[in-house]
């Protein structure tokens, strides 16, 4: 094994450590998954009732995917409210001591909440499929997997930039969901609701409507998009954009 090669493994096994160890604090904290898997299929749900034997039925059943989608997006706000956390507490200058670059711990920590994210929307998805009786083409399963995957990393590097202008944890919360939920509405929230031109662009190249975009025909018809490269490269752009921010306002203290 050459010294690159060891240097390498030393800078990644503690993020894939870090990210591990966060994983599995996230999963027993019972109360906060059950919160977030609760709201994307309690939304689902109330739409199944009011929609079922109504001829609003085929629309609101589009919204299925859509919902999907924001499952995985509300993570980013436990993220957002996490980080304040941790600066309030100063946990960021106790980790400051240990071998590894804050930074590099952050990168487990942001692997784990996207993780966590892409669980809450397989489960919401789960729910959709077994218990509302919702269809869906298993050949575009897979794709839809990792294009929520891919939602989840976006959003979760958003949380951090609203961390990143935030001083009070109260606060980072209803800053997120007042910045989501437009971008909702804007980006395929409503199917088949007409918009003014200029907010339908916006709504669509937004990271929610590219990701709905994406998802609601891989999950329909089990299709790939078309410009569905175009798409997934804005996603990852969006990534990079937050990620890049975070790295130059993130105050650790």
């Amino acid at each position: 094994m050459t010294t690159q090669t060891i240097s390498r493994f030393n800078t990644v096994s503690p993020i894939v450590y870090f990210a591990r160890t966060q994983l599995l604090a996230m999963l027993r904290n019972v109360k906060t998954l059950l919160i977030g898997i609760l709201t994307p299929i309690f939304m689902l749900t109330i739409f199944w009732f009011t929609a079922r034997g109504t001829e609003g039925a085929e629309t609101i059943g589009l919204m299925f995917p859509v919902i999907v989608s924001l499952s995985v997006m509300l993570w980013g706000s436990n993220t957002a409210v996490r980080a304040v956390n941790w600066r309030q507490q100063n946990l960021f200058q106790r980790l400051a001591v240990t071998p590894v670059p804050v930074g590099q711990l952050m990168l487990g920590d942001a692997a784990a909440q996207t993780l966590t994210s892409l669980i809450q929307g397989i489960v919401t998805l789960l729910f959709g499929t077994l218990v509302l009786g919702y269809a869906i083409e298993p050949t575009g399963l897979l794709l839809t997997l990792l294009v929520l995957l891919l939602a989840g990393a976006c959003f979760i590097a958003f949380g951090l930039v609203i961390a990143s202008f935030v001083n009070r944890a109260e606060v980072a919360n209803p800053i997120y969901m007042f910045t989501l939920l437009p971008l909702f509405f804007l980006g395929g929230g409503l199917p088949g609701i007409p918009l003014p031109t200029v907010l339908q662009w916006i709504g669509d190249w937004s990271p929610v409507g590219v990701t709905n975009a994406l998802v609601l025909p891989l999950l329909f018809e089990g299709q790939v998009p078309e410009g569905a490269l175009l798409k997934v490269l804005a996603l990852v752009g969006y990534t990079a954009v937050f990620s890049l921010i975070t790295t130059l306002k993130f105050r650790w203290e």
